[in-house]
């Protein structure tokens, strides 16, 4: 899931009949539907570890399906592209929890992503729920490491809300306007 004017990297690993990685294939990424969904490719041929990158961008709402192929052998990866709510969080620190809701019946996602006051990359955590489901995340175990000072983001469906409670007790999200 990725919001409406998000760029996001997908990398793509081509391997051989036993497993070991190929250089120099070439790779195709051809989308569904073009109107909900481009493709920007940095290399098509894949590099000395098999690897290699591109970036899809959200053109507007809706779901799309992009094909991975060599001609041969396809893939295929699911993109829903949703305009999302964004949330922040302004402060956390040590141990904390996030309380997720889904009060509907449908599907939603939220993507958080902490930013540290520190040179540390955090990676994203991201959670589906299904209808009616609620989901706490223990942070320091989801992402296996204490949180230092620092702020969060929360990129989410339209109808996810939640909280986060440290032993200094609860703190509040605010919405933030694109």
């Amino acid at each position: 899931m990725i919001d409406v004017s998000d760029t996001v990297s997908v990398n793509v690993l081509v391997l051989d009949e036993d497993g070991n990685p190929v250089e120099g294939h070439k790779v195709q990424m051809i989308p569904e539907n073009d109107q909900i969904l481009s493709v920007n490719i940095g290399h098509s041929v894949s590099d000395e570890s098999g690897y290699l990158s591109f970036y899809i961008l959200g053109k507007q709402q809706g779901n799309s399906t992009l094909t991975v192929t060599d001609g041969v052998v396809s893939s295929q990866i699911d993109v829903a592209i949703r305009n999302l709510i964004h949330y922040i969080l302004p402060y956390f620190y040590g141990e904390m929890q996030l309380s997720i809701v889904n009060p509907t019946s449908d599907v939603n996602y939220a993507k958080i992503q902490f930013y540290e006051n520190s040179e540390r990359f955090i990676e994203p955590v991201v959670v589906r729920l299904e209808a009616k489901e609620m989901k706490t995340l223990n942070l320091s175990e989801e992402l296996d490491t204490v949180l230092k000072d620092g702020w969060a983001e929360i990129h989410s469906t339209e109808l996810i809300f939640g909280g986060v409670w440290t032993n200094k007790g609860y703190l509040s999200f605010k919405k933030i306007d694109k």
